[in-house]
């Protein structure tokens, strides 16, 4: 071998030296944040899932953006709910999403759930929150049901009907909807509040929109102006822009690389903040003329005199769709359990730490002023609930004197350790609940805090 090659071949190893060590630094690293090894097939399947979701769909503005994290360790990026639903509003799209039901929701199960005596049917509602818990805080719920004697020996089985950008009437009328294809629940949970107060007065409101129609209805309908036009399409262009870098880093050799997927999470996370950027500018856009607006976007008006008869309004209507979802839920002998989900904008309700705060608070943030505004008439209407005998549980306080960094996004979404308080919360709440009736006591209990657990 001449003294060229062996400098060659010296090099060569040398890079695939550090080459090796690069990688197992990363994945060393990863494992130390993380706390779990780096999963190489989840981060192939997420991205799998990225590119079929975001490729040749519509423009979507129906997501509260960013949403909660996914089994990676990693911002969730939540599949387009890009098909228009006559009752509902929009649902996911089953012909272009995996995990996703012909009903429209992600399901580990693709049929309707019907009631057996070997298991507990629960249903989850709401929005990107309740979605959070049916994912991250899951576990919790079950193994407080799975201690209640009246569940012993039976499998809990959970059915996920809750989606990003939801809120009332939506829970609502997927109750009713799914109830009328023959689903069966032994329970159902509705985590909500949140989208109620803050997604109206910064989306449809100022639009001249009735303030109870879906999130975006001017999108859905096609009946948009030239800037939200214009901005949807830059969202538009920038989720191809995301699929198509999911689909470069799923082709060997880079999929197999530690630190490439590292590179990939990274580039991948900047996409999903701009495009969450361009989302609450659409957010911003407005108003239509009147003179100009079909019936079919407006719907019927509802003027508003001040920022706090709108607020109370919301919260009363938020309440009524709650006591209808309550009294279907009693005629189909389901037991029904309501909370108020919690968020870092209410004052008192959380110690934000340095670190916390960088994350989770932004002080002109668009929806801040519905929690601060309209927190205080759900809180109200909470007590309307108890008057009325429904279980519910109001959490805007359930991390109370906690300096625990839960929130992962300046919107209202939980990391693994938040979701799992909220997870326990919500599962000690029925347990409570069950044991007061095995002894005859009407009584609803105050749930737990974290600090209580």
């Amino acid at each position: 071998m001449t003294r060229l090659a062996k400098k060659c071949c010296f090099v060569l190893i040398l890079i695939l030296l550090m080459m090796g060590i690069i990688e197992s630094a990363v994945w060393a690293t990863y494992l130390s944040l993380h706390g779990r090894t780096m999963s190489l097939r989840t981060f192939s399947e997420e991205r799998t899932s990225i590119a079929a979701a975001l490729l040749e769909s519509k423009p979507d503005i129906s997501e509260p953006a960013p949403t909660h994290e996914e089994d990676s360790g990693r911002t969730e990026t939540a599949p387009v709910a890009d098909a228009l639903h006559p009752f509902l509003g929009f649902v996911h799209n089953p012909k272009k999403m995996p995990h996703v039901s012909q009903i429209g929701f992600w399901q580990s199960s693709m049929d309707l759930p019907v009631r057996d005596p070997g298991s507990v049917i629960v249903g989850i509602f709401g929005g990107s929150f309740a979605e959070g818990v049916s994912v991250k805080g899951w576990h919790a719920v079950e193994q407080r049901l799975a201690a209640i004697p009246e569940f012993s020996g039976r499998q809990i089985r959970p059915f996920c009907y809750a989606l990003g950008g939801y809120k009332q009437p939506q829970q609502l009328m997927t109750l009713a909807w799914v109830l009328a294809n023959s689903a069966q629940f032994d329970i159902v949970i509705c985590v909500d509040g949140f989208n109620e107060v803050a997604l109206p007065p910064t989306d449809n409101i100022p639009k001249g929109i009735n303030p109870f129609y879906p999130r975006n209805w001017a999108l859905l309908t096609g009946n948009i102006d030239r800037e939200s036009l214009l901005i949807a399409g830059e969202i538009a262009v920038m989720k191809r822009q995301r699929a198509d870098w999911a689909t470069r880093f799923n082709a060997k050799p880079l999929s197999l690389s530690p630190s490439m997927n590292v590179l990939w999470e990274f580039i991948d996370q900047r996409f999903e903040e701009r495009i969450a950027e361009r989302t609450v500018r659409y957010d911003m856009t407005g108003p239509i003329e009147p003179d100009q607006a079909p019936y079919d976007l407006t719907g019927q008006t509802v003027p508003y005199g001040s920022d706090e008869a709108m607020y109370a309004d919301l919260a009363c209507f938020w309440a009524d769709c709650t006591i209808q979802m309550a009294r279907l839920c009693d005629a189909n002998g389901i037991r029904f359990f309501h909370y108020l989900q919690p968020n870092q904008y209410l004052e008192g309700s959380k110690v934000i730490g340095d670190a916390e705060r960088r994350v989770a608070i932004k002080a002109n943030h668009l929806y801040r002023p519905g929690v601060e505004k309209g927190y205080p008439h759900l809180i109200e209407h909470g007590r309307r609930l108890l008057a009325e005998g429904i279980c519910h549980a109001n959490l805007s306080g359930v991390f109370a004197g906690i300096e625990t960094p839960y929130y992962v996004d300046d919107c209202c979404h939980l990391n693994d350790a938040g979701y799992t308080v909220i997870g326990e919360v919500i599962g000690r709440f029925i347990e409570q609940i069950f044991a007061a009736r095995q002894r005859h006591d009407p009584t609803i209990p105050a749930p737990l805090t974290a600090a209580e657990l």
